[in-house]
């Protein structure tokens, strides 16, 4: 399973979602799943299944704050008491 950075790092150029196996694109009210190399017209089956898209502006974000915590747990580690 990919982290946080991975799956921002190996999106391709125009995704939007991500649903733990699947990018898909949102655009002008309609979805499109990536596959291969090309976004083709999600069907409604294919997103019913997909019950846990999430945005990766979202996933964006919390691969920030993750580094943020690595980085603030690094300097704890350094702190003398």
């Amino acid at each position: 399973m990919m982290n946080s950075q991975e799956i921002i790092d190996n999106a391709p150029e125009g995704a939007t979602h991500w649903d733990g196996s699947q990018y898909y694109r949102y655009h002008k009210d309609n979805w499109f799943s990536f596959h291969g190399f090309e976004w083709i017209d999600a069907n409604e089956d294919e997103l019913y299944t997909a019950c846990s898209i999430r945005s990766l502006a979202d996933i964006e974000r919390i691969a920030e704050l993750e580094e943020d915590l690595y980085h603030a747990e690094e300097i704890l580690q350094n702190l003398d008491y």
